[in-house]
C-alpha cells in the first residue's frame, strides 16, 4: 500500500515524496522544466529532538553524497534541533553513519597493483608457487580412485595403491584362515613333527627318567652272558645235546603207574620197551600220549612233573633219563 506525502519545494525545486508499497521512498521531481530532480536522490523521514519532522534527502549523484534537510510541515530547508533520528520502520543509518563518506577504490587488475588495505596481505602467483607445488606433491601421493594396486610395499606408490595392496593381501589372509571350531583356530600339525614335552603327558612316575630303566637293563646284560659271540652264517649256534641226569624206569602194566620227576627237571629222553600211552599232566590213560616199542623221545617238562604210563596190548618198561 503507497503512503504519498505533500509536495515540497526543494532548492527551488518541487519534489513529491512517496512510501510505495514495499515500503520504499520514492522522491520524484516536478516543475522546473519537469526535470527528474529525484534522480540519484534518497529520502528518509524521521524527527528531531524537539519532535519536529523532517525528511533527510541524500544525493548520491555528488562525491561525497550530500545530505538535505526539509521540514516536512513548511518545505524549508534547515537543520533538525539536537540531532536527526531516522522513523523506526525505516531501519536506517543515524546522520552520522549517512555523512560517512564512501571511499571510492578502483583496482588495478594487473597482478600486484590496485590499493589494499593495511591490514591485509597481498599474495602474488609468484609466491604461491611453493603452496600449490605442496598441494599438487600431497594430490599425487594420496593418488586417485583408479589407481592399480601397489606391485611391492616398498615402490614409489600413491597412498590409494598402497591400501589398496594391503586389501587385496589380507583378502588372500583371511581365505586360508579355517573356519573357526568351538570359537578355536584349528591345527594340522600332520605335515611337521611336533616337539612334545614329556612332562606334560600321562606318564606313569619316572617315565620321562632313566629311573625305570635299571632293571631292563639288569635283564638285557643276563642275557647277553648266555648268547654265543660266534654266529655261523649270520645264525646263532644252538646246542641241542645235555647232559644226563637222573635215570628213572616206570614198569608198564594194564594200571597206571608213574615216576616224579626232580623239581628242577626242564628236559628228558624216554625209551619204551612196548607200546605205551604216557603223560606229563595226569594220570595216563589209552587216549593219552603213545610211545612205540623201540622209539625214543626228547622233549621239554615244566618244572615238578610227574610221568604217568600204561600199556597198550603187552607189559612193558619206560626208561627216563633227565636231561641237565
Amino acid at each position: 500500500m503507497a503512503y504519498p506525502m505533500q509536495g515540497r519545494t526543494v532548492d527551488g525545486q518541487t519534489v513529491f515524496v512517496q512510501v510505495d508499497a514495499e515500503g520504499r521512498i520514492v522522491v520524484t521531481g516536478i516543475g522546473g522544466g519537469g526535470g527528474g530532480g529525484g534522480s540519484g536522490a534518497g529520502v528518509i523521514p524521521g524527527v528531531d529532538t524537539n519532535g519536529t519532522r523532517w525528511v533527510m534527502i541524500v544525493n548520491s549523484s555528488t562525491t561525497p553524497p550530500t545530505i538535505t534537510y526539509v521540514d516536512q510541515s513548511t518545505g524549508a530547508a534547515g537543520t533538525p534541533v539536537g540531532g536527526f533520528t531516522p522513523d523506526a520502520d525505516q531501519n536506517g543509518l543515524t546522520d552520522a553513519q549517512l555523512r560517512a563518506s564512501a571511499v571510492s577504490v578502483s583496482p588495478n587488475v594487473t597482478r600486484g597493483g590496485g590499493a589494499v588495505d593495511a591490514n591485509t596481505q597481498r599474495v602474488t602467483l609468484a609466491s604461491d608457487g611453493p603452496g600449490v607445488t605442496a598441494l599438487n606433491n600431497i594430490d599425487t601421493d594420496l593418488g586417485a580412485q583408479a589407481d592399480a594396486a601397489a606391485t611391492s610395499d616398498t615402490g614409489a606408490f600413491s597412498l590409494i595403491a598402497l591400501v589398496k595392496r594391503g586389501l587385496t593381501n589380507w583378502t588372500a589372509l583371511l581365505a586360508r584362515i579355517p573356519a573357526l571350531v568351538s570359537g578355536r583356530v584349528p591345527v594340522d600339525g600332520s605335515g611337521v613333527t611336533q616337539p612334545v614335552s614329556a612332562s606334560a603327558l600321562p606318564l606313569p612316575s619316572g617315565a620321562a627318567t632313566s629311573a625305570l630303566q635299571t632293571s631292563g637293563n639288569t635283564s638285557l646284560a643276563s642275557l647277553d652272558t648266555k648268547i654265543p659271540s660266534q654266529q655261523i652264517s649270520g645264525l646263532l649256534p644252538v646246542d641241542t645235546l645235555a647232559a644226563p641226569g637222573v635215570a628213572r624206569t616206570i614198569t608198564v602194566t594194564a594200571t597206571a603207574a608213574s615216576a616224579v620227576l626232580t623239581s628242577t627237571c626242564r628236559r628228558v629222553t624216554m625209551y619204551a620197551t612196548q607200546d605205551t600211552f604216557y603223560s606229563i599232566s595226569g594220570a595216563a590213560t589209552t587216549s593219552s600220549h603213545f610211545i612205540a616199542a623201540g622209539e625214543r623221545l626228547d622233549f621239554d617238562v615244566p618244572a615238578n612233573t610227574t610221568v604217568s604210563t600204561i600199556r597198550s596190548t603187552a607189559d612193558g618198561v619206560l626208561r627216563i633219563t633227565e636231561l641237565v
